[in-house]
């Protein structure tokens, strides 16, 4: 069987699932024009525009394309740390010549110049982070477990702010889910898996496996949770223990989610859930989290599927198998 006929199949399923559990259609006013391919060999999980048209791609290590001339080039530092100390890179802020990058592996908080690309910081904080994005004012927001008592632990929002270097503000997943008959503490890091996205009056994190979204403000402080289009529960989680570690069986085992960006006011998520075939990118309010309108977005070479998302003004950039496409976003 073909890549597309198992990928079909098995978003299809997805889709399926929730015909049943369906709360609105999608709408389509705005179509894609393609602009330019580039070849992009890379894993690429963030994504950041700098001034001079320069695109910082992240994950395995930092890459910077230059999107006149279709260079890819890696980025090496003076103090080597992109070179050897880089884990996973899951979220990049560009702000005042300056590039905030979370690598959740080494549980790192990386700054540095774009002008020259030199290391302005290298935190590893005090706090134990599971991933996170850079906020404004120098305070960052983070998921994490945290103890409370013995053998008892919470999942958590925590705002750290580097200045300071204390923890801000604490949001608890128990009181956004109070009454949830499948949220568990035990296994809320696995069924609240999820996305960071910021820019400068916004912050946002979306559940991967439910329909779900929360939303802050450039202040550090929680405004509200948002749903996307499908109404996708919590999972039911089983705790399974091991010698040396424990997991969790989620059932369903989903992605709803697959990748989000967020320009101006505007919130874009690329779905996993299929429209009569059709793989689709829903755009929401960010003051009020309400649904706008969605957009399709092609399958490449036949074979490749998008991946991630990064919009800027009315450009889109869609992260394939093995390439990087931008499409105008234009009116119908």
């Amino acid at each position: 069987m073909t890549k597309k006929g198992l990928y079909l199949i098995f978003l299809s399923f997805l889709t399926i699932v929730s015909a049943f559990s369906q709360e609105s259609e999608r709408i389509y006013n705005k179509k894609l024009i393609e602009k330019k391919q580039y070849t992009v060999n890379i894993d690429v999980n963030a994504m950041a525009l700098l001034p001079n048209s320069k695109l910082i791609m992240g994950a395995l290590d930092i890459f910077s394309l230059n999107l006149v001339k279709g260079e890819l080039e890696k980025i090496e530092t003076d103090k080597s740390w992109f070179k050897k100390e880089i884990g996973y890179v899951s979220s990049i802020v560009y702000e005042n010549d300056t590039l905030f990058v979370v690598d959740k592996v080494n549980r790192k908080l990386l700054k540095y110049d774009t002008k020259n690309f030199e290391t302005i910081s290298n935190l590893k904080p005090y706090i134990r982070l599971s991933d996170g994005v850079y906020m404004g004012n120098d305070n960052y927001i983070i998921t994490q477990y945290r103890e409370n008592g013995k053998d008892n632990w919470n999942f958590q929002f925590t705002v750290y702010n580097t200045k300071k270097d204390k923890e801000i503000k604490t949001y608890l997943f128990k009181d956004f889910f109070q009454g949830d008959e499948h949220y568990t503490e035990e296994c809320a890091g696995f069924q609240l898996e999820g996305k960071f996205y910021s820019n400068a009056k916004y912050t946002i994190y979306i559940c991967d496996k439910l329909s779900k979204f929360f939303v802050f403000n450039s202040n550090a402080e929680f405004l509200y949770t948002g749903n996307t289009l499908f109404n996708y529960p919590v999972s039911k989680a089983t705790q399974r223990k091991f010698l040396g570690g424990e997991t969790c069986d989620l059932n369903p085992d989903r992605y709803v989610n697959r990748s989000i960006s967020l320009y101006d006011n505007i919130v874009y998520v690329l779905s996993n859930v299929l429209d009569d075939d059709i793989v689709s990118m829903d755009l929401y309010n960010i003051e009020d989290g309400s649904y706008l309108e969605s957009i399709s977005i092609p399958i490449y070479n036949e074979d490749e599927y998008p991946k991630r998302i990064f919009v800027n003004n009315s450009i889109l950039f869609v992260r394939y198998g093995t390439s990087l496409v931008s499409y105008d976003i234009v009116e119908k």
